[in-house]
């Protein structure tokens, strides 16, 4: 909210995954729709092949140079077991928030971050554990919009966060996140999915032509279509294309990202086919 109020950059920093590109596209989407200059808002996930996973030294060195003076970097589904990485931010002058939902170490929460919101801190009064990085995402959103409008900057009638509950559901189903245990996951993926079928956006209308679907889709669809296609390009190359997918307000645009996107799941099914042949023949 300062970060907002005061015109500063911001910088979204997460996870290649499903869940971490979902997580993306509810942060920056909720910052768009809220009245931040598209110029203010970078956008980083981490390299897979090249960086690893959370955040790496290897991340780190790559956006640093490229952060404006006290910018303010929002992690999603990571960052919690990342203090010496972002010491290094802070050192730099700017700001961290993780918003996570993975383990965190004894030790406790990165103390360099400014805040750490992560439902399994032992500290957390948050009563479920099984929620999923883009749920984090999505309730920190709620409680920066209510924070706005408490101070002024914002309208009332301002775009909930609840609007993006469709991306929430597939970063939820995508990451295996309990059903059983988690009410709250279970009516987030009812009603994204309810959203996905009644009121699509441009990326599931182009990923209906890409796929030929025909009726609604289903949880399935979302775990074995949705979910394949988006974590794949994040495993045989750069995750942005899917967060780009993601946002995408032009169907024609997503539906030639979609495409991309399938070529790389075929990619993907090929590179596993040949390793488990490999790994078999050991």
């Amino acid at each position: 909210a300062d970060a907002v109020e005061q015109s500063r950059s911001i910088a979204i920093v997460t996870d290649h995954d499903a869940d971490g590109a979902t997580s993306h596209a509810i942060i920056r989407l909720c910052l768009l729709a809220w009245g931040v200059p598209a110029d203010r808002v970078a956008g980083y996930l981490s390299h897979r092949m090249r960086e690893g996973y959370g955040i790496s030294d290897a991340f780190v060195n790559r956006i640093l140079p490229q952060l404006e003076p006290q910018t303010c970097v929002i992690t999603a589904d990571q960052g919690s077991t990342d203090e010496a990485r972002i010491a290094m931010l802070r050192e730099a002058g700017h700001v961290v928030v993780v918003t996570d939902h993975h383990t965190v170490p004894d030790a406790g929460p990165p103390p360099s971050a400014h805040a750490v919101v992560n439902p399994v801190r032992r500290d957390s009064a948050f009563p479920d554990q099984c929620i999923a990085g883009c749920h984090t995402s999505l309730l920190v959103m709620a409680a920066t919009r209510d924070e706005l409008i408490r101070r002024g900057c914002l309208s009332p009638s301002a775009t909930r966060a609840s609007e993006f509950l469709d991306l929430c559901a597939v970063g939820t189903v995508a990451d295996a996140s309990s059903m059983g245990l988690s009410r709250n996951n279970r009516a987030i993926v009812q009603q994204g999915l309810q959203i996905i079928n009644d009121s699509p956006r441009a990326c599931w209308r182009a990923l209906r032509r890409v796929l030929g679907k025909e009726g609604n889709w289903s949880v399935s669809d979302i775990a074995f279509q949705f979910a394949a296609r988006i974590n794949a390009r994040g495993r045989v190359g750069d995750a942005m294309l899917s967060v780009e997918f993601l946002v995408a307000e032009d169907e024609s645009d997503a539906y030639q990202i979609a495409k991309e996107l399938d070529i790389a799941n075929r990619e993907r099914r090929r590179i596993e086919r040949l390793n488990t042949r490999v790994a078999e023949d050991l």
